[in-house]
């Protein structure tokens, strides 16, 4: 934020990862016997810091929906059987090649992982 262009303060935003999230992964991850792979349009280092708390390693940053799509498929041909957990719009066309609206695999988060969190901090001029 500048004030007589100069530097006043600075508006960070961050996600915080729910409590919850970790063993949610972990309990899947034992129960599938997959390593879940992150899909996301977030920048590389926020999905890698994200992904890191939660204990996943496969991490496909910079997606757009498409992408996301293409990714799913390429898991299926790929042998792979695949759920596909999302909280946004931008989730609903990776979710629409599965094989039917009903399947099991089919799973819909009813919220985000993360909790948007505000910071901000001030700079002298």
């Amino acid at each position: 934020m500048l004030r007589d262009h100069e530097l006043a303060g600075v508006l960070a935003i961050s996600d915080v990862v729910r409590v919850e999230a970790a063993p949610a992964v972990a309990a899947v991850t034992r129960l599938t016997g997959a390593e879940p792979v992150l899909l996301t349009g977030d920048n590389a280092a926020t999905a890698r810091q994200v992904a890191a708390q939660v204990g996943i390693t496969d991490v496909r940053a910079g997606l757009l929906p498409d992408d996301k799509v293409t990714a799913v498929r390429d898991l299926e041909a790929a042998g792979q059987r695949v759920a596909v957990v999302g909280d946004g719009i931008n989730d609903a066309p990776p979710r629409s090649p599965l094989p039917t609206p009903g399947s099991p695999w089919a799973v819909r988060a009813p919220t985000s992982p993360c909790t948007p969190r505000t910071r901000s901090s001030s700079a002298t001029t």
